[in-house]
C-alpha cells in the first residue's frame, strides 16, 4: 500500500512539473494557474487524465497555429522575393533600354561629327 502511494505522489510530482512548464499553463492567468495545481494535488485521476488531455490538445493546436504562422510567413517571404526577382529584370530591362540610347546618342554624336568634317 505504502509503494501504491509512493507511486501515485511521484506520478503527481511528474505530472505537476509537466503543467508548470507548458504553454498552456504559463498563457493562463493567476486563479486559473490556482485551481488547475488544486486538480492535480487533490483531484482524482479521472480529473487529473482530462487535464492531461486539455494540455495535449491545448498544446497540438498551439503546434498547429504555429506552422499555420510559419507557412504563411513563408508565403510572404515567396512573394517578396518574386517581387525583388521582379523588381530587378525591370530594373535591367530600364539599364539596357538606357544603354542602348546612350549608344545611339554617341552614333548620332559621331554621324554628326563627321558630316561636320565633310
Amino acid at each position: 500500500m505504502a509503494d501504491n502511494l509512493q507511486s501515485v505522489a511521484m506520478l503527481d510530482e511528474e505530472f505537476l512539473e509537466l503543467l508548470l512548464h507548458s504553454e498552456f499553463y504559463k498563457n493562463l492567468d493567476r486563479n486559473l494557474q490556482e485551481r488547475l495545481i488544486l486538480i492535480v494535488l487533490t483531484g482524482d485521476e479521472e480529473s487529473k487524465f482530462a487535464l492531461l488531455n486539455i494540455l495535449n490538445n491545448a498544446k497540438t493546436d498551439f503546434d498547429n497555429l504555429k506552422n499555420n504562422f510559419l507557412k504563411q510567413e513563408f508565403k510572404v517571404l515567396n512573394e517578396q522575393a518574386q517581387i525583388l526577382t521582379a523588381a530587378k529584370n525591370l530594373q535591367q530591362k530600364v539599364l539596357r533600354i538606357d544603354t542602348e540610347v546612350l549608344e545611339r546618342q554617341k552614333e548620332e554624336k559621331n554621324a554628326d561629327d563627321l558630316l561636320k568634317n565633310i
